[in-house]
């Protein structure tokens, strides 16, 4: 169907439809009183920041959306160099970059989906608690919160960075530790501030909950992620997670992991925990590890050396990983990506 049609399939269309027509006053109910699908489901800040530039350009949103998208992912990504580049030296900056780039779902960075907004929220957020700028990683947490359901993540993430050992590191100061502390739990309570906003507009308290609940029948509890695995695999489940929990701190907190510095090593730690919990598994799952950032080139100490021998099978294994990367998007493009038409 042509390239802006791709670029605006699937939840494109919703954020098209709240960019054009915003949020409906009231829930919309089918038989028997139940939710079903609505705007409210999506978050506001992107259809919103699309919403403006098609004021102001006059584009309409099939050209908007994908534009806003192309410059918040650009502008994302090269923060995230940056601050690699800060913490962890040239080739570790480069290589972890170019894996985002080459990432399976990575294409997702030019649709009408707020991933691009929220990979340069989420990496100025960690930019500024790396450079202990308190203020403003407050300020783009609350703007995240608005974004995508991420946030809790960076509480854990903000939770683990002043509970947790981090070998490697220098001693983390105490009033360090209690910032940290008192801004997970500040950034935890702004993931509340959509669904309080979905309320009052609504006029029910649980008007978010519901919505996202009529994607699907499973909702697990209150972890849903867990729940669901539970369901379908069983007792198999509690050791399953048991062990993925145990590599990924393995990982993070390992002596070489340092160069990471402890806001990314905690993410590390803060965002498996959100997707393996908080979300329901799911073809969307390609797409939600994108923000996983550091895990997609997970060795930032692999092949220090002045051998050239070893500098060769560094660049060779990262050709490995772009390769294999550029193959998974083919695969993820096909599979996952059908395109059609759509108009709100």
């Amino acid at each position: 169907p042509g390239y802006w049609a791709a670029t605006t399939n699937w939840d494109g269309q919703w954020y098209w439809t709240i960019a054009e027509h915003g949020y409906p006053e009231e829930l919309p109910l089918g038989a028997g009183g139940a939710v079903e699908r609505s705007p409210w489901a999506f978050y506001p800040l992107y259809p919103m920041l699309v919403r403006l530039v098609m004021a102001i350009t006059r584009l309409p949103f099939e050209y908007a959306a994908p534009g806003v998208s192309m410059l918040a992912g650009a502008v994302g990504v090269a923060l995230l160099h940056t601050l690699l580049l800060r913490l962890t030296g040239t080739f570790v900056a480069r290589a972890t970059t170019a894996a985002v780039c080459c990432y399976a779902s990575a294409p997702v960075l030019q649709y009408a989906y707020p991933e691009s907004l929220a990979l340069l929220l989420l990496v100025g957020a960690l930019s500024a608690l790396a450079a202990r700028r308190w203020a403003l990683f407050l300020a783009l947490a609350v703007l995240l919160a608005l974004t995508r359901p991420v946030v809790v993540a960076l509480a854990v993430a903000l939770v683990a960075a002043a509970l947790l050992p981090w070998p490697g590191e220098r001693r983390i100061p105490a009033a360090d530790r209690r910032r940290w502390l008192l801004l997970g739990v500040a950034v935890g309570l702004t993931s509340l501030l959509w669904p309080a906003i979905a309320a009052v507009r609504t006029g029910r308290w649980d008007a978010y909950l519901v919505t996202a609940r009529a994607w699907t029948t499973q909702n697990g509890g209150i972890v849903p992620g867990i729940g669901v695995l539970s369901e379908r695999f069983g007792p198999i489940t509690a050791p399953a997670f048991a062990l993925f929990a145990l590599a990924v701190l393995a990982m993070a907190l390992r002596p070489g992991a340092a160069a990471w510095g402890v806001p990314l090593r905690a993410w590390a730690v803060g965002y498996p925990a959100y997707l393996v919990g908080m979300t329901v598994p799911g073809a969307s799952h390609p797409r939600y590890w994108l923000l996983s950032l550091v895990w997609l080139w997970p060795f930032p100490d692999a092949l220090r050396t002045d051998s050239s021998t070893l500098r060769v099978l560094r660049r060779v294994l990262l050709g490995v990983v772009v390769v294999g990367g550029l193959a998974a998007q083919v695969w993820w493009i096909r599979d996952f990506w059908i395109p059609h038409r759509f108009t709100p």
